[in-house]
């Protein structure tokens, strides 16, 4: 072996043979892996973090922003209000009877009695008219009067027919005794005996006779007299009528008022039944009241109301409730329950409450917006410095105020505004 072997320069082993050169496209598909893969994990930890800084954040409120009340005790009142106009419980108008022409007596505004005259019609036809008929009535009595002295003399001569029937009678049986007695003598024949019979037989079929012609006769004057009789009352109906139309053409007040609107002119050729004038009964004044319909399931009559007259309270009660909903309102009479103030005015507009129910000694709190927030199940009660929900049951309402059937007590404080939508959970921390 020659030395040059030992002297060639010494070679160290390395990674070259495992190292392979790689395309280009394979290096950027890497860098963009690593970059999904990054904004992967930030979307996670975003979605993670946000229920966790929502409800840091949204469980926190400030004290400032809400309202609070506190729980107490007392009279709950659930009623409506609403403002109510004078008027008159009775205003009616007055008609023309009959056609003519109309006189005013009293004047719009006049204070008038009971029965007082306030208009005339002149109505020459109609009085005509009641003449005629009066007339035809006392000739229908007349009548009627001669008819019972024609009766009297019928009668008198049918008497007279039977007082001589029974004469004949009363002699036929006295001449067939006679004949009774000579046939027994044989102071007669038997002829003459029979000839007797027969007249005693005649004499008696004429009394009969007689007697129910008198009967008969009687009757028919009976019915005579009751026929011009009818036709007297008739004709008396006629002239009652007549009359009756005659005194209405004074239009009297039916009761103590004032004279309202005059319908039409002074001197006026008016129809029948045409308007003449208004009368108000000022002694009967109630208020006539517009209650939303919300509260038409609750109206009814004999319902109990105040009536507020400056400082006072007068009370009254529901008289009529309409059956018509209009324009979102309900039209409702409140009469007063005493005599009305003597000094209230015709349209003049007073504030009426209207009582559907009357609680004593209940636990109250403020009405609010949370009533509709939580249903009216749940509320939230004050605690130091943070707020618990807890589950409420309520019972009647009124305008301002709520039952409180059970879940919280007299002192406690509640919330009665609605919290931020973004509040979770069942408490929530108070903010200063």
């Amino acid at each position: 072996m020659s030395d040059s072997s030992f002297t060639t320069t010494p070679r160290f082993r390395n990674t070259e043979a495992q190292d392979s050169a790689l395309a280009p496209s394979t290096v950027k598909l890497r860098q963009w892996r690593n970059v999904v893969i990054a904004v992967l994990l930030v979307g996670v930890l975003g979605i993670v973090a946000m229920p966790v800084l929502r409800y840091l954040g949204g469980n926190s409120v400030r004290s400032s922003a809400l309202q609070f009340s506190a729980v107490t005790r007392g009279d709950l009142v659930r009623e409506a209000t609403g403002f109510g106009r004078v008027v008159a419980a009775r205003s009616p108008n007055l008609f023309a009877a009959s056609a003519g022409v109309v006189h005013f007596i009293a004047e719009a505004g006049t204070l008038v009695a009971a029965g007082a005259v306030l208009a005339e019609i002149e109505s020459p036809e109609l009085m005509s008219v009641l003449a005629q008929e009066q007339s035809s009535l006392l000739a229908f009595k007349s009548d009627a009067a001669r008819q019972g002295i024609a009766n009297q003399r019928a009668a008198l001569s049918k008497a007279r027919e039977l007082d001589t029937a029974r004469i004949a009678e009363v002699a036929a049986l006295r001449e067939w005794q006679r004949a009774e007695r000579a046939l027994t003598v044989h102071a007669i024949s038997q002829v003459d005996h029979l000839r007797a019979k027969d007249a005693l037989d005649a004499s008696e079929v004429l009394l009969q006779a007689a007697e129910r012609d008198l009967s008969l006769e009687r009757q028919a004057m009976h019915l005579e007299l009751e026929n011009r009789a009818a036709l007297v009352a008739r004709q008396a109906s006629a002239v009652v009528e007549l009359e009756r139309q005659v005194a209405a053409l004074k239009i009297t007040a039916p009761f103590a008022g004032v004279v309202g609107q005059l319908n039409v002119a002074d001197r006026t050729n008016v129809a029948a039944n045409t308007a003449l004038l208004s009368l108000v009964d000022l002694a009967q004044l109630e208020l006539e009241v517009s209650v939303p319909e919300i509260y038409s399931a609750d109206l009814s009559v004999g319902l109990n109301a105040e009536v507020e007259l400056g400082a006072v309270r007068v009370p009254g009660i529901v008289r009529l409730v309409s059956p018509e909903i209009k324009d979102g309102t309900l039209a409702v009479r409140v009469s007063f329950s005493g005599s009305p103030p003597t000094d209230l005015r015709q349209n003049q507009r007073l504030n009426v409450r209207i009582k559907f129910e009357e609680r004593k000694n209940v636990t109250l709190v403020d009405r609010g917006a949370f009533l509709d927030a939580e249903g009216g199940r749940f509320a939230w009660k004050r605690i130091d410095n943070h707020l618990a929900r807890v589950a409420i049951t309520t019972g009647s309402f009124s305008t301002d105020k709520i039952e409180i059937k059970s879940g919280l007590n007299v002192g406690d404080v509640v919330v009665v505004s609605s919290l931020p939508t973004n509040v979770t959970g069942d408490r929530v921390n108070l903010l200063e």
